[in-house]
């Protein structure tokens, strides 16, 4: 019986390493890899979403000149969110 690295050729790489306190051991050849928990995933997805909505807000806000208070807009989305629950 054959061990794994027995049977790789030398041109793969062998990982190993550690991320968000979790041990991984992977192998890869010619790409990129990356090996997270699912947890992981999705927070770094979830982010990914924010940051993209805050930008599309920046470009957004740039193009037009109207400001809201944090108030008036406190009260633009309790006034949508109730209108939902209708």
């Amino acid at each position: 019986m054959f061990s794994l690295r027995e049977l790789l050729s030398g041109a793969e790489l062998i990982v190993s390493f550690t991320y968000s306190g979790k041990n991984f051991s992977g192998i890869g050849e010619g790409e990129d890899m990356v090996v997270m928990s699912i947890e992981d995933y999705e927070d770094q997805k979830f982010r990914a979403e924010i940051n993209a909505k805050l930008a599309e807000a920046e470009i957004e806000a740039s193009a037009t000149t109207t400001r809201y208070s944090r108030y008036e807009t406190m009260k633009l989305l309790k006034a949508r969110l109730d209108a939902k629950k209708v």
